[in-house]
């Protein structure tokens, strides 16, 4: 979503790229006519008055300033990594993280102009990434599990709170950044209040819990 226009939405497709929502829905324009790649693996946006636009895609990954109207491309080695998940840091638009399906993790510090490899990886693709900002990062790893990076993402460490969640999803409280929500394949969404030290099942009057997601 665009954070300073409120009836904004962005949306990235697996093989038509990204798309723009304005009024509320209403209308959809394509905003990727000039990206390589039109499969889109993630999206994330800054916040504030002049948003930055990421996109994970089959390519690495494609940086927006201006909306969406037009893109700049970035890779980290001269045959592009396949971007499989990116993040932003609410506290800071110069922060984002990105993952790729050989498992590494990368940032940048000054909003997209460069990134540097912060953590090798376990050789298992990064399925998601959310930033807590003030406190750590979580990655959740093919095949489920998640982890947790209390140094800008240097080092990642398994939850063990969260073991055998299987998780495919991970969302922080953007009120309350040390509270962070999992959603899992087959047992429902999760809630830690302590960082991620601690989870508890908040399924409430949830029937259908398999393969959940959250927004």
């Amino acid at each position: 979503s665009q954070p300073s226009m409120t009836d904004v939405r962005y949306v990235g497709a697996e093989r038509t790229g990204v798309w723009k929502a304005s009024g509320y829905g209403s209308e959809w324009e394509k905003k990727s006519s000039d990206m390589v790649p039109t499969w889109i693996n993630d999206i994330a946006q800054t916040t504030g008055d002049n948003p930055i636009l990421y996109t994970a895609t089959t390519s690495g990954v494609y940086i927006s300033n201006n909306n969406g109207s037009s893109w700049n491309t970035y890779s980290d080695t001269a045959t592009p990594r396949q971007a499989t998940s990116i993040a932003t840091n609410s506290a800071s638009n110069l922060v984002a993280y990105y993952g790729t399906d050989a498992g590494e993790i990368y940032a940048t510090f000054d909003g997209g102009e460069s990134f540097s490899l912060q953590w090798a990886g376990n050789g298992k693709p990064i399925k998601d990434i959310a930033v807590a900002p003030w406190f750590n990062i979580y990655a959740i790893t093919e095949g489920g599990q998640l982890l947790s990076s209390s140094d800008s993402g240097s080092n990642f460490f398994p939850l063990e709170g969260a073991t055998g969640l299987n998780a495919t999803q991970v969302v922080i409280d953007p009120t309350k950044p040390w509270v962070a929500y999992v959603s899992t394949a087959d047992n429902g969404i999760f809630k830690t209040s302590t960082r991620g030290i601690e989870w508890e099942e908040v399924n409430l009057s949830l029937i259908h819990i398999w393969r959940t997601r959250l927004m």
